[in-house]
């Protein structure tokens, strides 16, 4: 579980900021919105972000899952290949020359990890791994000015050898996994749980047949997964019966359907391994009627003829069961996009749902959906919000941080009155889109 995630000179965000998963000490409201992690450890399974357009909450997001991303996928880089993760922020000379930040503090197995990295285009600056075993800190590694290094007792193995194969763009826990270091395979793992294929292949857009996707990612499943996916599509009344894998005969290979101008934006790594055959396809099956029988007639649609929420549900409702089954984080960005307003609203419940998520998985996600800011529904410390000021630099700050708040304060409507700031100020005097008229007339 993540417990928190600090962010700084990155895109929009200047200044360090921390989203939070840690639940405030006195708060009596929603307890089981709480899990308990250890005998020492609370954390809260569902956090949302609010903001206006351009406010930052999405590059809270994509931070967060950039880093992830990186993590995992650092170890693959060749010789200049440049870090992806270093995004400055721009509206200050200072802070174009300074490193992105980040740290990230997590739980495995009811121990927990403090992980940060500092880095600019070309390399990793600085980097460090401690623990709490027993509740007192321990180094891992510390690495500093890119090639220095330091060691804690705890970790075994031939670290200091891997020091001289690796290349000033890669992280240190993403080489040393990948080569067996044992204790950093667990970290690793960790990262990786929640990097989803799907979610990765998906972002491909336009280009992918999103029914081979899907149910050739099902085939690797087991039946009660796919039972499980089946129920949740049904359970909200999108008009379909019930769900079918079929082998596809359409063309296995991702790659034939990609137009070729758009291949040159991927890697050839990622072209080489992380595009799977899709050798099955999935459909929906709708019942229908025919005026000449009183029985009723099913028809099947591949996914990508069902409509962009029916998709999205398919896509979260998948990651949902992944992420459930692994008790890892799933974080989306707009969470409510094509979906119906008590279908978010249930997605959220499920995560917040002690027997349904018996393993603990996380959900982070931003939105502009109001009907959410419900007291019913989320505790103070697990709405946020993010506010840039006159100088474009967002704050990141949580309900539970604005005076006069309580539990039981209509969150919505305060929202929409500005009472938490994070609202689009609308400048009426520039709203003037009529024609000209020439004086006189």
């Amino acid at each position: 579980m993540i417990l928190s995630f600090s962010i700084q000179n990155y895109r929009s965000i200047r200044d360090r900021i921390t989203l939070s998963m840690l639940p405030v000490k006195g708060y009596g409201e929603l307890s089981g919105n709480i899990v308990t992690v250890s005998e020492k450890i609370n954390a809260l399974t569902t956090a949302v972000i609010y903001g206006a357009n351009a406010s930052g909450k999405s590059n809270v997001i994509k931070a967060l899952t950039d880093f992830i991303d990186f993590v995992t996928s650092s170890s693959q880089h060749i010789i200049n290949d440049p870090i992806n993760i270093y995004d400055p922020f721009l509206l200050d000379k200072s802070s174009v020359k300074n490193p992105t930040e980040f740290e990230l503090e997590f739980v495995i197995d009811k121990v927990r990890y403090i992980y940060s990295v500092s880095c600019n285009a070309e390399r990793i600056i600085d980097e460090q791994l401690s623990y709490y075993p027993k509740g007192q800190t321990v180094l891992i590694f510390k690495r500093e000015n890119t090639t220095d290094f330091k060691y804690g007792t705890v970790l075994k193995g031939e670290k200091r050898s891997i020091e001289y194969r690796m290349l000033q763009n890669q992280l240190y826990l993403s080489k040393a996994a990948n080569e067996n270091l044992d204790m950093l395979i667990d970290v690793y793992s960790w990262f990786s749980d929640i990097t989803n294929s799907l979610s990765a292949m998906s972002s491909l857009g336009e280009y992918l047949n999103m029914s081979t996707i899907i149910g050739s990612a099902l085939k690797e499943k087991d039946d009660k997964f796919f039972k499980k996916l089946e129920n949740i599509i049904k359970a909200f009344d999108i008009g379909i019966d019930s769900l079918v894998i079929k082998e596809n005969t359409r063309g296995k290979n991702l790659l034939s359907m990609i137009p070729e101008e758009a291949t040159e934006f991927y890697s050839s790594t990622f072209m080489a391994e992380e595009i799977p055959d899709l050798d099955f396809e999935l459909f929906a099956i709708h019942k229908g009627y025919s005026k000449d029988s009183e029985k009723p007639v099913f028809k099947e649609f591949p996914i990508e003829k069902e409509s962009g929420g029916t998709k999205n549900l398919l896509t979260i409702a998948f990651n949902l069961l992944d992420h459930f089954k692994k008790g890892s984080v799933m974080i989306i960005d707009e969470f409510e996009r094509s979906l119906h307003p008590h279908i978010v609203t249930k997605l959220v419940q499920l995560f917040q749902d002690h027997e349904l998520n018996v393993n603990h998985a996380q959900l982070i996600f931003s939105t502009h959906a109001i009907n959410l800011l419900d007291n019913e529904l989320f505790r103070r410390d697990q709405v946020w919000f993010t506010e840039k000021d006159e100088n474009g630099v967002t704050d990141l700050y949580a309900l539970s941080q604005v005076e006069g708040v309580r539990k039981d304060t209509p969150y919505d409507k305060w929202y929409l009155s500005g009472r938490f700031g994070a609202t689009p100020v609308l400048n009426e005097p520039d709203l003037n889109i009529a024609d000209e008229v020439p004086e006189g007339n």
